[in-house]
């Protein structure tokens, strides 16, 4: 019987990651959309807000343009081929707020008339799908100090 050296566990970690990013490459290769997994990778904060919230149910979609990450951010193999840079990637942070409500609205189209509509603020102003005080409706604050923070 023949013992295989041991191997570290750095550098059983390090093989993993270059597995990985070539299988990463190959499949961005063929379609501009990387997974979840692939954004994990290097996101894995963002991954696990967006994984324990109601959004979840988006890692589990078929279509790649409506699976987790990538249905909000957009096909994310640019950015990962870029080695991460962020102007190949949609980003909500300081995009516009017609631009966020668009994307939001992919999704939200029963966004209530009495709450959104009349104003024209961001989602973000309320909602955040990583950063969350009250993961009920992805609320940046509890109330009443997140109306507080507009309505003195």
């Amino acid at each position: 019987m023949r013992v295989l050296p041991r191997v570290s566990k750095v550098a059983a970690a390090a093989l993993l990651w270059v597995a990985f990013g070539a299988f990463a490459c190959a499949f961005a290769a063929d379609s501009h959309y990387v997974g979840s997994e692939t954004c994990r990778s290097c996101h894995d904060e963002n991954y696990d807000s967006f994984a324990a919230s109601a959004h979840q149910k988006l890692l589990d979609h078929k279509d790649p343009e409506k699976q987790g990450c990538e249905a909000c951010h957009g096909a994310g193999a640019d950015h990962v081929n870029s080695n991460g840079d962020e102007s190949k990637i949609f980003r909500f942070q300081g995009a516009a707020a017609n631009v966020v409500r668009t994307r939001c609205g992919t999704c939200h189209d029963d966004l209530s008339p009495k709450v959104h509509k009349p104003h024209s603020i961001s989602c973000l102003a309320c909602h955040s799908m990583h950063h969350y005080g009250e993961k009920k409706f992805l609320l940046v604050k509890t109330t009443p100090a997140l109306c507080e923070r507009c309505h003195h």
